[in-house]
Order: structure tokens, then sequence, then C-alpha cells
């Protein structure tokens, strides 16, 4: 199945943030992107006005042509974060993320294989808020929580069958677990999620 087009503001957001933390021009952009010069600009003022990136003029110092400075634009990995909690049989690891990936908050808890499921549950969130407290983020900045979990995750987010973890079947994680915010929640199986 062919993938779907990718808009302006992807690409661009995509260029931005594979130079990262490196601040790029306009020109190096379009070549990154491969958009034109008039969309790459356009979907770079959209993401600076999304405040997903910044603007400066090139004032380095050196040498340069005469005329303007060019205005150069780079990807603010604080402009968001991302929180993750890893449910396993011995341990609930949750962690918040700016936008490059760099842990700023983790907490772990420990935990047993038989543990009853809402005592489980329980763990996660209080590492999540634990997690995204000590990385000093407002909830309302947490733009998505992920979810790890041992055995088979259904697309809804519900547990299909876990074999590892005591009466661990039939939980809905999606819904368990949306305590960050209006944070969308994402729900896959650990291994999986490993593997990306």
């Amino acid at each position: 199945m062919p993938s779907r087009p990718r808009s302006p503001i992807h690409r661009t957001a995509d260029a931005l943030y594979s130079a990262a933390p490196a601040a790029v021009t306009l020109t190096e952009l379009v070549e990154r992107s491969g958009l034109s010069r008039p969309t790459a600009e356009e979907a770079a003022l959209a993401l600076v006005r999304a405040g997903l990136v910044t603007e400066t003029s090139d004032e380095s110092g050196g040498p340069r042509p005469v005329g303007r400075p060019a205005k150069r634009y780079a990807f603010r990995a604080e402009g968001g974060h991302v929180a993750g909690v890893d449910v396993g049989g011995h341990k609930v690891l949750a962690w918040c993320a700016d936008l490059l990936g760099t842990p700023r908050g983790r907490h772990r808890i420990d935990v047993d294989p038989a543990m009853d499921p809402e005592l489980r549950l329980e763990a996660a969130r209080e590492a999540l808020r634990r997690a995204v407290r000590a990385a000093r983020v407002p909830q309302r900045d947490v733009a998505a929580v992920g979810v790890a979990t041992a055995g088979i995750v259904g697309p809804a987010g519900v547990v299909a069958l876990s074999a590892d973890l005591a009466g661990w079947t039939g939980v809905d994680l999606r819904a368990e677990l949306a305590v960050i915010g209006d944070a969308p929640v994402v729900v896959g199986n650990d291994c999986n999620l490993a593997a990306l």
C-alpha cells in the first residue's frame, strides 16, 4: 500500500528535526525538505507560530554577503513534551522527554507479576504523574502519552491477552492511563515498541 504524501508542514518539521540542534537557513531548509522556497518558508513560519521552531537572523559575526542577514530556523526541543510508561511484571517505569527524546524526568515503581490489576494501574498512573512532575512540565504541555506492556494489545488500547500479568487481559489501558491532561494515549506491546 503506497504511503500518503506528507504535508509541507510535516516535511519542514522533519527537516528541522533531523538538523537539530543546529539552525538552518531557508536555502538549506529548501534543500532538506524538497519544497519550493515560498512553501518551505510558509511552513516554517507556521511551525514558529505553533512554538515548535525558532526563527533567528544569521549574526555569526563572520564575513557575510551584502544585504539582510539570512533567516535561520531551528527545531525547539522544549516546544513540547511526551510521556511514556512501561508496565511490566517487575517494574513500572515512566519518563517525560522533550521533543528530541531527551529524558527530563523519570520515576520507577517496583511491582510483582501476581499484583492485582487495579494496583498495577495505580502504580502506572502514579509513575506517570511523578515523571512529569520531575520534568517540571505542566501536564497541559504533554503532547502525548505512550504505554508499553506485556501481552497482545488491540488497536483500541485494550489488552487482548496477557499470559505474564495476572488479570491484565481485557484491561483498557488507553482509558485507564489517560491521566496527563488531555494528552492522547497510544498503547502497544512492549517488544513491538522497543523495536521501533
